[in-house]
């Protein structure tokens, strides 16, 4: 990759990543109460202490323990993660899920999720130049 290449990477990573250092996605998950399916939707962003998505949670209390499962793309396949989270804000532009024990699952997530966008990134970079 040369410096321009590294440049534009850096910059839609800087674009998508929020001030929580979360990371915009279209993910989608699905959403277990005491071990059932409770509803299936898509992630607006994610990061090492949660999730915001697309649905409004709100008739959950607050703080309900549940469980979100997802998938994360890799060079080889995918991972599938299912982590207990609390809800947290809720409304009509979404729900944040924070992560419970958010340092149990912090390394294998990072280097999960660093993959999944450089992957995405890559198919992106990809279609681009075979468009041009």
């Amino acid at each position: 990759m040369n410096q321009a290449e590294k440049v534009h990477v850096f910059l839609q990573r800087q674009e998508q990543s929020d001030h929580f250092g979360r990371f915009s996605t279209s993910q989608e998950i699905v959403i277990y109460c005491f071990g059932f399916k409770l509803h299936t939707t898509e992630a607006q962003n994610i990061g090492l202490d949660g999730l915001r998505v697309r649905s409004d949670l709100s008739k959950l209390p607050v703080h309900a323990y549940i469980e979100v499962g997802f998938r994360l793309r890799n060079e080889v396949g995918s991972e599938l993660f299912r982590i207990p989270v609390f809800r947290d804000q809720a409304g009509e532009a979404g729900t944040d899920l924070l992560f419970v024990f958010p340092a149990e699952h912090e390394d294998q997530l990072e280097g999960s999720l660093a993959s999944h966008f450089k992957f995405h990134e890559n198919a992106e970079f990809g279609s681009q130049l075979s468009a041009s």
